[in-house]
């Protein structure tokens, strides 16, 4: 033996010295690597030292253990061969009926690690069909009891292969029904059916959804026993467990299954009522709640309704005093439910789903459940993506710290699947994120993406792939940088991937929601005929509308509605004036379901393009038109303010100043254009690229220009000259990089400001009459319009 070994031995002894009574087991479990016939050995050699040394209490210890492990594995250590299996089931079985034995047992199939595989459970189950068949009842059951225990204790076992202790203790269980009847013994046999049940629930290997069916079908036999009348608490927790196995069941109807998983929660609720046992009836509760998060039959909004009333149910028993974790655990659902609440205020759901989030984590700590914490910090931060309250770029900087948080627990090598769904939830909140570099932001999305589908493949999630695939389509659709024609064949193509598994007979709902959105990339494509394209998107719209109907999804008809209508106003093929009617009607039909104070940002885009419908309409009295136009664009701003929603406030507010200009309105190009520099100024704020700054500035002189314009019209040359030392200002502060040219345009309109205030203040000391409308119309006759 060499050195380094006895060296071992003699420290694990020394720590079986000094370790608290009744952590022996723990200990030689954490160094099975050296409990082997030499360790025995040299557990003696130290005993008769210590003896000799006048220590006999602890040298009779280690005797005593010494012996303990000699009795249990030396017979089999000296004779047995790495393949006899059934002489290790011969060994192990009888020492069970000794119940103190189990601790050592633990440590005999430590040692026999090799021999924990799906040979022992073929030797088992061979043994007990061929070796057992004949055996007589009154012997059989103290067997059965004997293999039952095993089984037990095995499915528990947390070393070696989890899988195959598994499919061990599942062969054991086998074993006893074959060796027991239910009429001779209907209870052993009925806990029995209940044990395989739970195994083949928890089971890894095999089908998932014939595993599923066999719980199933465990769980009922168990039933033909455990009646209501006779076993009430055992036949309402078999109610409860075969209201779970039907939440997960795949075979059958799916509504159908949680259907019948609720009415199995109602039975076990019979039994297990609030007074009598509190705690059972708290956890039906949160689970009842799930159910109906869950149900496909009713009214989706009511259903919601019913899950909070149960999880605040639960709440009345689960204190997070008493029972912090299902406290907790309860908090994180109904947290969830809200987040998807139908009834109630949009925004306020979202707060509360917030509270309950942080109530959460003032259990879910990182250090004590990490797994939790990161599971409720990836929540959170998608209740902060969904914000409406509060500043919304704020919102999204907290959603992305959250999932950053996430990350540090969810790793790729320890929770790849966690990880995946947070990389894919972390890419849409950098592709919606306000702050920063939106070109880097898109990239940072694409990004996050790419690394979601290093997990997610298509041969093993499939549907998350497919998710993933649509996903990494709308990034390439918002795209900057790189070709934008290449870009948009990218979204195409990575839509039509998705649609490879969602397919309208497997998933309606998010086939739907795919065709929706390549129809949108449809109706921006460069390349191809422009006229088919349309003709495509109105196409993918209409096969979307195949499933999302008002009634069943309103959101996702009133956004296809949406989509439809901005197909007819692009739409080349077909009349015009009937395009731009149909396309006025959708918009319309839209807003039905796009309220201001259910949908504000929805409702904000549909009447932003109301108002471009409406402007470009040639039925109608012009007239008319013009000021649905002005109205659809005020009710816009509304909601697009220049703090919440720089990009689109600058969008709706410049195309109101663009129409106030073509009508020679001033008073109202000034009104669109002031919001319009608010939006420029916040955005470059929010920047933090300077060269991208110096962009935002370049591209907005136009609105600088035409304000200024405006403003001299009415005759405010102050207001005028304000606005352009204030792009002047604005330029200094940017660096922006302008011509010669530009410069001297904007130093020369300066000039001719100052020289005009001059002129008018000489005239106002004068008393001269002056007539404002021929002054200005002589001085925007020089250029300025």
């Amino acid at each position: 033996m060499d050195e380094q070994r006895m060296t071992a031995y003699l420290n694990l002894i020394q720590s079986l010295l000094n370790c608290p009574n009744g952590e022996e087991l723990s200990l030689l479990q954490a160094n099975a690597e050296l409990v082997d016939e030499g360790f025995v050995q040299e557990m003696v050699t130290v005993a008769a030292q210590m003896a000799e040394a006048g220590n006999e209490n602890a040298a009779n210890y280690l005797l005593d253990l010494a012996g303990e492990l000699s009795e249990m594995f030396g017979t089999y250590l000296t004779s047995a061969t790495p393949g006899n299996y059934l002489d290790f089931l011969m060994l192990i079985l009888p020492t069970l009926e000794d119940e103190n034995s189990y601790e050592l047992i633990y440590i005999l199939l430590l040692i026999n690690l090799d021999k924990i595989n799906e040979k022992l459970a073929y030797t088992l189950t061979v043994w007990a069909r061929e070796g057992l068949a004949e055996i007589d009842p009154e012997l059989a059951e103290p067997i059965a009891k004997n293999i039952f225990y095993f089984s037990n204790l095995v499915i528990r076992f947390p070393f070696g292969n989890i899988a195959s202790n598994k499919e061990i203790a599942i062969a054991g269980y086998q074993a006893v029904t074959t060796l027991i009847t239910q009429s001779d013994f209907p209870q052993q046999w009925a806990i029995t059916q209940h044990h395989l049940a739970i195994a083949y629930y928890e089971r890894i290997r095999g089908n998932r959804a014939e595993n599923i069916e066999r719980v199933i079908a465990h769980l009922h036999n168990a039933l033909l026993v455990y009646t209501q009348s006779d076993f009430s608490q055992a036949w309402a927790a078999l109610q409860n467990n075969l209201a779970a196995a039907y939440c997960e069941r795949i075979r059958g109807d799916k509504a159908e299954n949680i259907e019948v998983a609720i009415a199995h929660y109602h039975n076990a609720l019979l039994i297990y009522t609030q007074a009598k046992f509190p705690q059972d009836w708290a956890g039906i509760q949160n689970n009842l709640a799930n159910a109906y998060n869950h149900r496909i039959r009713g009214i989706r909004a009511k259903n919601l309704e019913v899950a909070i009333a149960h999880y605040q149910n639960a709440l009345l028993v689960r204190t997070q005093s008493d029972f912090p974790q299902q406290w907790a655990m309860t908090q994180n659902n109904l947290a969830i439910t809200y987040s998807d609440r139908i009834r109630g205020n949009k925004a306020e759901n979202i707060e509360d789903a917030i509270a309950h989030y942080h109530n959460a984590l003032l259990v879910y700590t990182q250090s004590d459940f990490p797994q939790e914490w990161a599971g409720t910090q990836n929540n959170l931060a998608l209740a902060y993506s969904n914000r409406i309250r509060g500043d919304r770029a704020e919102n999204l900087e907290e959603a992305i710290a959250h999932y950053h948080n996430a990350l540090l627990v969810y790793t790729q090598s320890d929770f790849p699947q966690d990880w995946a769904m947070t990389q894919n939830n972390l890419a849409l909140a950098y592709n919606n994120r306000i702050r920063g570099d939106n070109a880097e932001n898109i990239e940072e999305a694409i990004t996050h993406y790419h690394n979601a589908l290093l997990v997610y493949t298509q041969s093993d999630f499939p549907q998350d792939w497919a998710m993933t695939q649509h996903n990494l389509a709308f990034a390439y659709r918002d795209r900057i940088r790189g070709d934008r024609v290449e870009n948009i064949e990218k979204t195409i193509a990575y839509f039509h991937n998705a649609l490879l598994v969602r397919t309208q007979s497997d998933f309606p709902q998010k086939w739907a929601m795919t065709q929706k959105d390549i129809a949108t990339a449809y109706c921006k494509r460069i390349r191809g005929d422009k006229a088919e394209n349309i003709e495509r998107a109105i196409t993918y719209c209409n096969n979307a509308l195949l499933v999302y109907t008002q009634s069943d999804f309103p959101k996702n008809w009133a956004i296809t509605q949406h989509t439809i209508a901005t197909a007819y106003c692009d739409r080349i093929r077909g009349d015009r004036a009937e395009n731009i009617e149909n396309a006025i009607a959708h918009f319309q039909k839209a807003l039905l379901v796009h309220t201001q104070s259910d949908f504000p940002k929805n409702w904000a885009m549909t009447q932003n393009n109301l108002a471009f419908a409406y402007y470009h309409r040639i039925r109608g009295n012009r007239t008319e038109n013009l000021a649905k136009t002005i109205e659809h664009y005020h009710n816009s701003l509304l909601i697009y303010s220049p703090d919440k929603f720089p990009i689109e406030c600058f969008h709706t507010s410049q195309n109101l100043g663009s129409i106030a200009w073509d009508n020679r309105n001033w008073q109202l190009v000034i009104k669109g254009d002031k919001i319009a520099i608010q939006a420029i100024e916040k955005s470059r704020n929010w920047v933090m690229d300077e060269e991208r700054r110096q962009e935002i500035m370049a591209e907005s002189i136009y609105i600088y220009d035409r304000i200024v314009k405006a403003y001299l019209n009415i005759a405010e040359i102050g207001k005028a000259l304000e606005y352009t030392e204030r792009f002047r200002c604005q330029r200094y502060h940017a660096n922006v990089k302008s011509d010669v040219a530009e410069c001297q345009k904007w130093q020369e309109l300066a000039d001719k400001i100052q020289i005009q205030q001059q002129r008018l203040q000489l005239l106002a000391k004068e008393k001269q009459p002056f007539s404002h409308p021929y002054y200005w119309a002589g001085f925007v006759s020089q250029g300025l319009a």
